[in-house]
């Protein structure tokens, strides 16, 4: 499903599978303000692409309240890019770059309150860069949990995070924050 410009687009209640894009294997909301709500997004492929389950540029993009499960992508196997990305069950995504669960650059918004489950790829949740909080989530079982890169125009907020049973080294890995 490719939406631009997703100025009021409201895509709630579906089931969204098994489907190949090159970016947004599910969903692509490329500008604008999407809500996201209530789905299921399974076993979708973004092959050499970002998001596998679902790319949002923008961040007046709302995705909430979610299954995403079983995509994969280069970049972003569940969630790629901004937006606020809120409430949603992430697990057993794969990314074969980065970002099994979650995967930003140069994307505004908050991360807040997902369960970031059993996602393979480097890294749960890789933020190269941008404007992202990551706060309340569960990040559990995957390959690594969490990297921020931070550039000079971005600002690192995480807290309030349970991250824990993650394989690899390191769970939590800051690259390039100013001390």
């Amino acid at each position: 499903l490719y939406w631009w410009p997703a100025n009021a687009a409201i895509i709630s209640g579906n089931t969204i599978s098994n489907n190949i894009g090159s970016n947004g294997g599910g969903i692509e909301a490329d500008v604008g303000s999407a809500i996201i709500s209530g789905n299921t997004i399974e076993n979708n492929k973004a092959g050499a692409g970002k998001g596998g389950g679902i790319k949002a540029r923008d961040e007046g993009t709302q995705i909430l309240n979610n299954i995403i499960k079983g995509n994969q992508a280069e970049y972003g196997g569940g969630i790629a890019e901004g937006g606020t990305i809120t409430g949603n069950t992430i697990i057993g995504n794969t990314a074969s770059s980065a970002g099994g669960g979650f995967y930003n650059r140069d994307g505004e918004g908050t991360f807040s309150d997902n369960y970031v489950l059993d996602n393979g790829g480097n890294f749960g949740i890789y933020i190269e860069s941008g404007k992202i909080g990551v706060t309340g989530n569960v990040i559990a079982g995957n390959y690594k949990a969490l990297r921020y890169s931070q550039t000079d125009d971005a600002s690192a907020s995480i807290s309030s995070n349970i991250i824990f049973n993650n394989t690899g080294s390191p769970a939590l890995y800051l690259d390039g924050v100013p001390y």
